[in-house]
């Protein structure tokens, strides 16, 4: 008997870990899978009919969206906004069927912000990356026969189901280094008092690099797409450094991927992308800006991205000495075939 599945993510990163899980699904014609998406995941589901959701729903329009697609399992993602979270509310209240797949290590609980139950009451199952985030998440309160370990799909996708070979880049002997620099709000961070803003430091840190190695040096900053005027901020690092660096700001639009493979060396904090930038192989440095959990470093030096600290001298020194970092595919593989696993398992117990 056929099976409907209803797929929802409205986050980047939730997309993407989603996605991920419904390709392979897809090859089981037994199962009918339906997808809504956000405007910001909509690319990872792009070869999918899918339907636009917004970041915001009433209860309402959750219960509207259940008893039209009368599905036998729910599938979100982990979003910002309260769409994902008021499906699974009103799955709770009809006792359907639902899983979560946490796409990154941090802000768990956050995630669960509009659950209108106790999370120690939570009827769903969260698939997550690691038995440390599964430690983790207990630890906040979380029911640990309600999580299950699967590993990370789309990390699982990019690490080792893609064929493509690119030369390790960073160490460039090239005339022009090209950085690119992964933004992210500052307050969602939880870096809020600061005497010298990020930029600034990385910004004078790659204009010291550019004058000890010789080279001309070009930054591109990505911004977050919660994040909107640069403006001021442009002006405000230019004025802070100390050589004729170019600075641009690439517009909301325009491609991640493209961005980190027209690059030599890509700089972040804890997103996604940093992961992304080590599967094309580039060099890859987090700015340790803000306390990490031990799972998120952990991931991050098995995916091989360096890990340095917001100090002038310390990120100078630690762009000078380049050691090519190596990737721990094992660590990132399965978690496709885990988390598809599970998901006709719940299936058949329906």
């Amino acid at each position: 008997m056929s099976k409907k599945v209803l797929a929802v993510a409205d986050d980047p990163g939730g997309g993407l870990a989603v996605g991920a899980v419904l390709e392979e699904m897809r090859n089981d014609k037994s199962n009918g899978i339906t997808v809504y998406t956000g405007e910001l995941s909509e690319k990872s589901v792009k070869d999918f009919d899918y339907r636009r959701i917004k970041s915001e729903i009433d209860k309402q329009e959750a219960e509207r969206i259940i008893d039209k697609t009368k599905p036998d399992i729910l599938i979100t993602g982990t979003g910002g906004g309260n769409a994902e979270q008021m499906l699974r509310n009103a799955a709770f209240e009809r006792n359907l069927k639902s899983i979560v797949i946490l796409d990154f290590w941090k802000d768990y609980r956050r995630r669960w912000l509009y659950a209108e139950y106790d999370l120690k009451d939570m009827k769903e199952l969260v698939f997550v990356m690691d038995e440390m985030t599964k430690s983790e998440m207990e630890e906040e309160g979380f029911p640990g026969e309600r999580i299950t370990v699967t590993g990370q799909p789309y990390l699982d996708k990019i690490f080792n189901h893609r064929n493509e070979k690119l030369p390790q880049t960073g160490n460039t002997e090239k005339e022009k280094v090209k950085f690119l620099l992964l933004s992210q709000p500052m307050k969602i961070l939880g870096v809020e008092n600061y005497e010298i803003h990020p930029f600034e430091i990385i910004s004078g840190s790659i204009a010291e690099y550019g004058l000890l190695k010789n080279k001309e040096t070009e930054i591109t900053i990505k911004p977050h797409p919660s994040e909107k005027d640069y403006m001021t901020l442009e002006e405000d690092l230019k004025k802070s450094t100390a050589v004729n660096m170019k600075i641009k700001f690439a517009t909301q639009n325009e491609d991640t991927e493209k961005l980190i493979r027209e690059s030599d060396i890509v700089i972040g904090f804890n997103t996604i992308a940093m992961f992304e930038s080590r599967a094309m192989n580039k060099r890859t440095i987090c700015l340790n800006a803000a306390p990490m959990r031990n799972s998120l470093l952990s991931a991050m030096k098995n995916a091989g991205i360096e890990i340095t600290f917001p100090d002038l001298s310390k990120f100078t020194e630690h762009l000078l000495n380049y050691k090519e970092g190596i990737v721990n595919r094992e660590y990132f593989s399965n978690g496709i075939i885990n988390s598809v696993k599970k998901i006709r398992q719940e299936l058949s117990l329906n």
